[in-house]
């Protein structure tokens, strides 16, 4: 009697551990912060993914901080090669403009394979809403009539150096100095209270400032009242935040299981209440061709401005 109980609760408890087994870990590593817009999307993807798939894989936002992203994509290629699942959500700047700002020693080309390009955020030229300041021009003019001017940035996002590199080189602006700050909400007070004369952020991460100019090919629909770089005057004044998801080469046959879901997760995330209102455009591509194209056309533009960018 005994012994079939004993076999009884033997079996069980190794079906149970079995069932625990099946549930393979998924690291996903990022650089962005907690309460980033990007984290918010991602998250609510994430929890779809974790339902589609209970039981089966548990995957886990790991947020690794420095270098803009070269932190977390030297962790994510360690625990690939060490057969961990792996997924990292990035930037195409994590591509075309930190390697040069970084001088990075990992080729994404070789390392990385882009699997989804879920959403573009645009950046925004901004200064004080209370100066006389109200078109790009006027804030050419407000330069050029000091010995020095400043615009406050951040390495935390390296898209907005670039934009910077292109507002300077378009007009000839050789007295502007660049201050560094730790994150955005730092760069919008430094703008507040006269610091800096100017920024270049993502206006969704610094309320308040007044806006410019911005970085899309076309007016955005959150702020339809400002003109583009192009309609300002500068053509490659075109550069969003693009948020993507890519994987190291290691994690391919993983990511080609769960790629459609992946996907669907994006298309889904954009129909969550919470994510219509970060006033993100949405793309949910998977194209590996497309990405490509876009990862190579915003590296030219990068490469054209390299040497302003070091």
């Amino acid at each position: 009697m005994w012994m079939r109980i004993l076999s009884f609760l033997l079996g069980t408890s190794f079906m149970i551990t079995s069932a625990f087994a099946l549930e393979e870990r998924v690291n996903i590593y990022t650089r962005f912060a907690a309460g980033d817009n990007t984290i918010i999307m991602v998250n609510m993807m994430i929890k779809q993914l974790n339902k589609k798939y209970e039981g089966v894989y548990d995957f886990r936002v790991n947020i690794i901080p420095g270098s803009g992203g070269e932190s977390a994509d030297q962790r994510a290629i360690l625990d690939a090669n060490a057969g961990i699942n792996t997924l990292v959500v990035g930037s195409i700047s994590n591509f075309a403009i930190n390697p040069i700002v970084y001088d990075s020693k990992i080729n994404r080309d070789i390392e990385f394979i882009p699997v989804e390009l879920a959403h573009r955020l645009p950046n925004a030229i901004m200064v004080n809403p209370d100066s006389n300041i109200n078109t790009v021009d006027d804030l050419v003019k407000h330069i050029r009539n000091k010995n020095k001017a400043y615009s406050g940035n951040t390495l935390q996002a390296t898209s907005p150096i670039l934009l910077d590199s292109i507002f300077r080189t378009h007009y000839g602006l050789n007295n502007v100095e660049s201050v560094k700050y730790k994150a955005p909400p730092e760069v919008a007070k430094s703008v507040l209270i006269n610091e800096v004369d100017y920024s270049i952020l993502n206006p969704i991460d610094t309320t308040g400032l007044k806006l410019l100019a911005i970085s899309f090919p076309q007016r955005d629909a959150y702020f339809p009242n400002i003109p583009t770089g192009i309609e300002s005057g500068m053509p490659d004044f075109n550069y969003a935040s693009s948020m993507m998801f890519y994987v190291p080469k290691a994690s391919l046959k993983f990511v080609a299981t769960i790629r459609q879901e992946l996907h669907q997760a994006c298309l889904d995330s954009y129909g969550i209440d919470m994510v219509k209102t970060l006033k993100i455009t949405p793309i949910c591509n998977n194209d590996e061709t497309f990405l490509w194209k876009e990862i190579t056309r915003e590296r030219l533009l990068a490469l054209k401005h390299k040497d302003s960018l070091k």
